[in-house]
């Protein structure tokens, strides 16, 4: 492959040398001279006046299928809110990424990061008031759809804030079978663990495995927030803390925008913000409880990849049927998703069921092994 336009290389930025460093800066810079990229600047757009509400009513349409209402705990006086201190806060900003664009607040990264000093105290005190009140401010959970969700790069500080104590409360090993989103974890470990499950099982007389591949439609997006924080308080995160990330994830202002069109406002009270430092940590513990009730089946999550292997011994399929939700219908029949839809599953966790089953979908299904 050659560039078009070679010049536009920098020194050493040759198109193979883009992808070594895994720097995404360099790659896209290497992909718009391979390509000869070059950005529309005279201002038209060629897209239809309706698309961003559009795009907008699409990105919200789970939230419709949420009939919860938002109540938060009251708290016990022994309870005291999280605070952060003064330390904390410089090292978040001083850590803020220059590069990144501003959220809907429009303050930007590089401000954040070469002020450091000087905005500490104020976003510390802002911090605290939130924590303490246990409510967020609109312009600090607002978002922008463009069409990543662009977000308040003050409240991705206190987002990681957060995050921290809530690491301290519950620990990773909550749930052993989920492999992202932890430290030393991979999608490696996860293939690994079940392949050594099976030629273990494969090992014995009469045996073959099921495997049930099951992928989520818009995962994080389905979650419901007041579920979630039962969930949270189940594990110990305190009740200050659990209100405060109810109020973040509740009534959340959310545009897009194309060019120089913006859609009207919706609220969205379903789900986490797309590039939420907390989201991952909060899909990681919302799904926890969703393990295996039986010991001839193991179910093993790589975010929201999941996979769930039934161990057949002389034909008898019982547990596995209950437990990997093909109890009761055909896995051939297809539905509008292009997939098949999960049937209710038997003893597993209502999170796997998110709103409706059609929101669950097998990937695809396989059988290992053979009757001897």
């Amino acid at each position: 492959m050659s560039c078009k336009n070679p010049s536009k290389l920098q020194k050493g930025h040759t198109p193979k040398n883009c992808y070594l460093d895994n720097n995404t800066r360099r790659i896209w810079q290497g992909i718009q001279a391979v390509t000869n990229y070059k950005r529309n600047t005279n201002g038209t757009e060629t897209w239809d006046n309706t698309l961003p509400d559009n795009l907008n009513s699409f990105y919200a349409r789970i939230n419709r299928l949420n009939r919860d209402i938002p109540s938060k705990s009251p708290c016990n006086p022994e309870e005291t809110s999280l605070q952060v201190t003064h330390t904390q806060v410089l090292r978040a900003l001083q850590q803020v990424n220059p590069r990144k664009a501003a959220g809907p607040d429009g303050v930007a990264p590089r401000v954040l990061k070469a002020c450091a000093e000087q905005l500490a105290g104020v976003y510390t005190d802002i911090f605290n008031r939130s924590l303490t009140l246990e409510t967020v401010p609109q312009s600090f959970k607002s978002s922008v759809i463009v069409p990543v969700a662009l977000t308040s790069v003050a409240m991705k500080c206190l987002e990681k804030l957060v995050l921290q104590s809530i690491n301290t409360v519950v620990s990773d090993s909550v749930d052993p079978l989920q492999f992202a989103y932890r430290s030393n974890r991979s999608v490696d470990d996860a293939v690994a663990l079940a392949l050594h499950s099976t030629l273990e099982h494969l090992d014995k007389n009469r045996t073959y495995v099921r495997m049930l591949f099951l992928d989520y439609s818009s995962a994080f997006n389905t979650i419901r927030p007041m579920k979630l924080i039962v969930k949270l308080t189940d594990l110990g995160v305190p009740t200050p803390t659990c209100n405060w990330i109810l109020d973040f994830l509740t009534d959340r202002p959310q545009v897009v925008r194309m060019g120089n069109k913006v859609s009207g406002k919706l609220t969205i009270s379903t789900g986490t913000p797309q590039g939420c430092c907390l989201s991952p940590k909060l899909f990681f513990l919302y799904t926890h409880d969703c393990v295996s009730t039986d010991n001839n089946n193991l179910i093993i999550k790589y975010a929201d990849d999941t996979t769930v292997l039934g161990f057949i011994q002389g034909g008898k399929e019982s547990s596995y049927r209950e437990q990997g939700a093909v109890r009761d219908r055909d896995a051939s029949q297809p539905t509008t998703g292009g997939g098949q839809r999960m049937p209710s599953a038997a003893g597993t966790s209502e999170a796997h069921e998110q709103f409706t089953n059609s929101w669950v979908q097998y990937s695809s299904t396989a059988v290992v092994g053979y009757v001897k």
